[in-house]
C-alpha cells in the first residue's frame, strides 16, 4: 500500500499559524517526504469557510492548486504531488490541460490530476458560475474531463500517459462518492478513482461491483482502473494512547470534531492494530494508495505529531 498526505493550505489547516504561509506547508511536504508518504495533494477552492463542519461562515484564504504545486516541486524531489481535485466546472479545461502537463512535465512525471464535479456552493458564486443540481454539474464534470483529455492528448501527440515519446501527460483520477453517472465518467474517461474522507471496506466493495458494471458497459477491463481512498487518519500503539491522541486532535481543531467512535467507524483511526486491519481490508479490494488527512477537516493538520506517529506505526513498521 502507498500512502500521500493531504496538505494543509487554507488560513484554518495548522494550529496557530494563521495566515498559513508557503514556508510551512513546504516544511510539512518536505518532512512527509522524509517519514515516507510517496505523495502529497492539495485540494481546489478559491476561498473556503467551515460552516458545514459547525464553525462559522468566515471565509479563509488558500493558496491555488497549480502554483502551490509549481512551488513546491523543487522542494519535494520524489514523491508525487497532486490535486485532489480541480473543481472543473468553474474552470476553464484549456488552462487546467495546460497547467497538468506543464507540471508534469516540469516534475518529471510526478504530478497527478484529479478531476471532480464541484460541491461547495460558494465556489460557483464567486466564479460567477451557475451552481445547478448534482446531476447538472456531474454532466459538466464528465464533458470538461473529456475536452481535458482531447486538449493533452493533442498537445502531447500521444493518447496514453507516460508516454515516452515527447511531452508526456498525466493519469486522470475522477473523484467522487461513486454515484453511477460518476463511476460511468470513470469508466468511459479516468486512469484512477478516488473516494474520500469517510468510506468503510464495506462500501467501497459495494461500489466497486457498480464499476465493474461500469466498466462492462464501457467494454473496458475493471482492473485498469487505480482505486485510491482518502481518510482521516489517527493511529497509536495502544488505546490508552489513542484517547491522548485524541484529547489533542480535538483541542486544536478549528471545528468540533466527530467523537472517536464515529471516526473509527468510517475513517483510518484507531490502534496501530486496528487501522493496519483496516488497511489490510482495502488492500485486499484493490485500493493502491490510502491518502491520509491529519486533522478534523480535510487538508489540514491538528498535530504534526500525528504524521510522524502514522509514518512509525505504520508506513516504517
Amino acid at each position: 500500500m502507498k500512502f500521500g498526505l493531504a496538505l494543509p493550505h487554507y488560513d484554518f489547516s495548522l494550529p496557530g499559524k494563521t495566515p498559513l504561509t508557503f514556508e510551512a506547508i513546504r516544511d510539512i511536504a518536505s518532512r512527509a517526504e522524509d517519514l515516507g508518504f510517496e505523495s502529497v495533494w492539495v485540494s481546489d477552492h478559491l476561498r473556503f469557510d467551515l460552516a458545514k463542519y459547525g464553525f462559522d461562515s468566515t471565509m479563509r484564504e488558500c493558496f491555488e492548486w497549480s502554483t502551490l504545486l509549481g512551488a513546491l516541486s523543487s522542494e519535494v524531489r520524489a514523491a508525487r504531488l497532486g490535486v485532489l481535485v480541480v473543481c472543473l466546472p468553474i474552470r476553464p479545461p484549456l488552462v487546467v490541460a495546460r497547467s497538468a502537463i506543464t507540471l508534469h512535465n516540469l516534475t518529471d512525471s510526478r504530478f497527478e490530476l484529479g478531476l471532480g464535479a464541484g460541491w461547495y456552493q460558494p465556489d460557483f458564486e464567486l466564479a460567477g458560475v451557475p451552481f445547478g443540481t448534482p446531476s447538472s454539474r456531474i454532466g459538466r464534470l464528465i464533458d470538461g474531463a473529456r475536452e481535458i483529455v482531447a486538449l493533452m492528448e493533442l498537445s502531447t501527440g500521444n493518447n496514453a500517459p507516460e508516454s515516452e515519446l515527447g511531452p508526456r501527460r498525466p493519469a486522470v483520477t475522477i473523484g467522487g462518492k461513486g454515484g453511477p453517472k460518476l463511476l460511468d465518467a470513470v469508466a468511459q474517461i479516468a486512469e484512477k478513482w478516488n473516494i474520500s474522507w469517510a468510506v468503510t471496506p464495506e462500501r467501497l466493495r459495494e461500489l466497486l461491483a457498480r464499476l465493474r458494471d461500469a466498466c462492462d458497459a464501457a467494454d473496458r477491463d475493471p482492473s485498469s482502473v487505480e482505486i485510491t481512498v482518502g481518510l482521516t487518519s489517527l493511529v497509536a500503539a495502544s488505546e490508552h494512547e489513542l484517547n491522548r491522541h485524541y484529547e489533542r486532535f480535538a483541542d486544536a481543531a478549528p471545528v468540533k470534531p466527530l467523537s472517536l467512535g464515529e471516526l473509527r467507524r468510517e475513517r483510518l483511526v484507531g490502534t496501530r492494530a486496528e487501522v493496519v486491519e483496516k488497511i489490510g481490508q482495502f488492500e485486499a479490494l484493490g485500493v493502491e494508495e490510502i491518502i491520509c488527512s491529519f486533522g478534523p477537516v480535510p487538508f489540514s493538520v491538528a498535530s504534526e505529531d500525528e504524521v510522524e506517529a502514522f509514518a512509525d506505526l505504520v508506513i516504517r513498521s
